[in-house]
């Protein structure tokens, strides 16, 4: 079940009814909000081929301020990720008031019942900042689900997935145009960009029959991401949303 009771294929069924996916041939559901409109670039995980859309999850700028909490640092100030079946306010909202840019791990009551407390190293760390000591001595392609400009309660905020990757393994993109910390962490949009369905790291054994279990893997249609090759998008902004 999501935050607001709908089950992911509830949500389905009445995002197809609505009509709200109607450009998801194109683009699935994904737009970014901007105040300008027009057509927006931006970076994102690769998409493998085989996966049911075009567009990779994008890329959320990590840095660690004085205190050693890891925090949000969006490369467009002015733009914001949002799915269909969340508000089309939610990113003009997160950039009027931005809050705590602190990122916060996010364990759904759905994902802990799906797979158990003991899959995630980090349970114990729920709703609480993170903090880059909790990585330190964790192995490379360890990650969390998170979530930024969101507050303590989990309302609000864009969902995540924290990372942490070597910068000399990344494929596309240059390290300095993803990386904004000496810790080897990023974020990524964790919400499909096909049907919107939040995906996961390191947590559905699915994915292993995909031979994709180090990728950003979506369990409603098998979409897979790699988080290890940086590309570049382009999407419609909100003057040009059907």
């Amino acid at each position: 079940m999501g935050d607001d009771g709908t089950d992911r294929r509830t949500f389905l069924k009445q995002a197809l009814a609505g009509g709200v996916c109607a450009a998801a041939a194109m683009s699935g559901c994904m737009r970014l909000a901007t105040e300008k409109g027009g057509r927006v670039e931006y970076l994102g995980a690769r998409v493998i081929p085989g996966s049911p859309t075009d567009h990779g999850v994008p890329v959320l700028l990590v840095a660690v301020d004085d205190d050693g909490y890891v925090i949000g640092r969006p490369p467009t100030e002015g733009a914001h990720l949002y799915c269909a079946q969340k508000d089309a306010d939610l990113g003009a909202r997160l950039f009027e008031d931005p809050g705590d840019e602190r990122l916060r791990y996010d364990l759904s009551g759905e994902k802990l019942a799906a797979h158990g407390a003991e899959t995630f190293w980090y349970s114990e760390h729920n709703g609480e900042p993170v903090h880059v000591d909790h990585f330190a001595d964790r192995p490379l392609l360890t990650g969390a689900s998170v979530r930024w400009r969101g507050g303590p309660e989990g309302q609000d905020g864009a969902t995540l997935i924290l990372l942490k990757l070597d910068p000399d393994k990344i494929e596309g993109a240059g390290p300095a145009q993803i990386f904004a910390n000496d810790h080897g962490l990023v974020a990524f949009s964790d919400l499909c960009t096909h049907f919107c369905c939040r995906a996961g790291w390191h947590e559905d054994e699915i994915a292993r029959t995909y031979d994709a279990w180090d990728t950003i893997f979506c369990t409603c249609h098998s979409a897979r991401f790699d988080p290890q090759r940086v590309e570049r998008y382009t999407v419609n902004g909100r003057d040009d949303r059907p």
